[in-house]
């Protein structure tokens, strides 16, 4: 086997139609996550699809329940090869796939990321007093909780909010900024909810694995992809990146008008097609050239 053998055989798979055969048997599975009802659907996903698809390929795999609850199971697979080889860690969600991530910043063209921009999610609430008043009774007597924030019913009203950020905000200071900006401005008994936050995370350029990505995506397609410092959305990236302290790269397969998370959501032939050959190279490129690379030990 050799490395074009690899990339021929990406092709093959797509060609002789496997590939959509094997996404619509998957996605035909209704592994809708904030539905409880499709408990069942998430936990057969992970073991009648994904696990007998691992096992394939020489994985070893087992199913968890979830510490969090009611959200899904969690699958753990290994593939061990022998000591001293570079570990390759591999996350994905349980009840989606993986055939529209992205997007790239041009559909005829590889992009990369380095990494993803955070989210912090807040509430702004205004509580003026206990209880409803009748409004033909009580209309431009006493201050309404609505006219304030938005169209909402006294006695409180509740506005839900994010914040994307990129690496160097000081989310931190982000609950004290928004309550001081909103007091100076005449608004100070609006209350600022404590964030909860997904750090924002991105790699240096000039890292040792981004150069890696890069050379082996070039290799694949003939043409040097785009390079860009975060992807627009936010993912917990900050897990990998920040508590275990691993470089991250990010490979979109996908376009700008997917209709992501939309009922139209699609993918382009194309597009699947060089994706599955850009995967198949950059797994060939790491057991060739992996060992030369930096690695991160804990």
């Amino acid at each position: 086997m050799t490395r074009e053998a690899a990339l021929a055989a990406a092709r093959q798979h797509f060609d002789s139609g496997a590939f959509v055969h094997d996404l619509a048997r998957r996605v035909a599975i209704r592994t809708e996550s904030q539905n409880p009802a499709s408990a069942p659907e998430l936990r057969r996903y992970l073991a009648d699809e994904i696990t007998p698809s691992l096992a394939a390929l020489g994985f070893r795999s087992s199913l968890h329940d979830n510490p969090v609850q009611p959200f899904g199971p969690l699958l753990i697979a290994d593939r061990f090869e022998a000591d001293g080889l570079p570990t390759v860690l591999m996350y994905g969600h349980g009840d989606a796939l993986i055939a529209t991530d992205g997007p790239r910043l041009s559909r005829e063209r590889a992009t990369v990321f380095l990494g993803s921009r955070g989210v912090a999610n807040f509430e702004l609430t205004l509580h003026l007093r206990d209880g409803s008043h009748h409004s033909g009774n009580w209309g431009g007597l006493l201050r309404n909780s609505g006219t304030v924030l938005a169209n909402a019913i006294p006695p409180t009203a509740k506005a839900t909010m994010h914040m994307r950020f990129v690496v160097g905000t000081p989310v931190d200071a982000l609950q004290q900024a928004l309550q001081s900006h909103l007091a100076a401005h005449g608004f100070g008994d609006i209350q600022v909810s404590a964030p909860e936050v997904m750090n924002a995370t991105r790699l240096d350029p000039d890292n040792a694995w981004v150069r890696f990505a890069l050379a082996s995506i070039e290799r694949s397609t003939g043409r040097p992809p785009v390079l860009l410092p975060n992807l627009g959305g936010s993912l917990p990236n900050d897990v990998f990146a920040d508590i275990l302290g691993l470089p991250t790269v990010w490979v979109p397969h996908s376009y700008a008008a997917c209709q992501q998370h939309a009922p139209d959501e699609h993918l382009l032939a194309p597009v699947a097609r060089q994706a599955l050959q850009i995967m198949a190279g950059l797994f060939w490129d790491l057991g060739e050239q992996a060992g030369a690379l930096p690695r991160i030990s804990h």
